[in-house]
């Protein structure tokens, strides 16, 4: 599901017949489906999928194509999708994209860790270890990476430069899955080949780093609104970017949001109600905006 629009649900996979990479999408929260098939004639399957947090309109999606890894790009919210200029050479299966940078990306193989900083046009390899299966970002921390596969769990606190193992604890060392815990304190959670799950607490200097999560509404006046909407700035930003999406899920509007805040002009707008998203470094404001004219 996109972190932006519930409305967008994507899934990768392959087929049907010759079996190609492909990925589907949804923008009525998975009533309807179109399916992108990413490599034509030639045979596939795509494993993983990752929106950049700093820019939602960018995915990325990985996976191989007949015998080689295959990463795709698409920079309008899953609706087309191109191949990237360059791949990891084995099948990826697992994808995270660094909270700063669109074009940053790391990239779990059957033959290690890979980076982009260009948004793949090239790839580099990163070291660890081989066989990985997931790869996920510290909120907060983009340069604290972890990846899980065959051996366990490692980390990297140098964004792949150097890595060394989390498997205390750990029984079930065939790690299939990475995710974080929704909850406050950030856990660490690893899925195993049998179906097991084991839970990670950093320590508390880890996660004190973590990003607060705001919970209050952006302040938007008048709202209703006609033709123009003042959207004002939390105390303590100085900048931000203002997105606005509509109920079939679709970002309608971004602006980019400087000193005390912007007047949006809703012009191109039609009249309804929209969800307002106003993204502040790593965090997150929203409120419902009605224009009615």
């Amino acid at each position: 599901m996109h972190p932006e629009s519930t409305h967008i649900v994507l899934t990768g996979g392959n087929g049907p017949s010759p079996y190609p990479m492909a990925v589907s999408r949804s923008t009525d929260r998975g009533t309807n489906w179109a399916r992108h098939s990413l490599s034509g004639s030639d045979r596939g399957s795509a494993w993983a999928l990752a929106v950049a947090p700093s820019d939602p309109g960018v995915i990325y999606v990985g996976g191989y194509v007949t015998t080689d890894g295959a990463t795709y790009k698409s920079t309008d919210y899953g609706a087309s999708w191109s191949a990237t200029d360059a791949s990891p050479p084995d099948t990826v299966y697992g994808l995270a994209v660094d909270a700063r940078d669109a074009n940053t990306v790391f990239a779990a193989t059957a033959t290690g860790q890979f980076m982009t900083t260009d948004g793949g046009a090239t790839w580099n390899s990163c070291g660890g270890t081989p066989d990985l299966q997931a790869v996920v970002c510290f909120p907060g921390c983009p340069d604290t990476v972890f990846v899980g596969g065959e051996t366990g769990v490692h980390v990297s606190y140098d964004g792949g430069q150097t890595w060394e193992s989390l498997n205390q604890g750990l029984e079930g060392r065939q790690v299939k899955c990475l995710a974080f815990s929704v909850t406050d304190e950030p856990d660490l959670l690893a899925g195993t080949v049998g179906g097991a799950v084991y839970g990670y607490s950093f320590p508390t200097g880890v996660r004190e780093s973590r990003p607060r999560l705001r919970a209050i509404r952006v302040d938007v006046y008048p709202n209703p609104a006609g033709r123009i909407a003042r959207v004002l700035l939390p105390a303590g930003s100085s900048a931000g970017t203002a997105r606005l999406w509509d109920a079939a899920g679709r970002c309608v509007l971004t602006r980019r949001v400087e000193g005390a805040g912007l007047d949006l002009d809703l012009a191109s707008v039609q009249p309804g109600v929209y969800h307002l998203v106003l993204t502040h470094g790593e965090e997150k404001y929203r409120s419902r905006l009605i224009v009615a004219r």
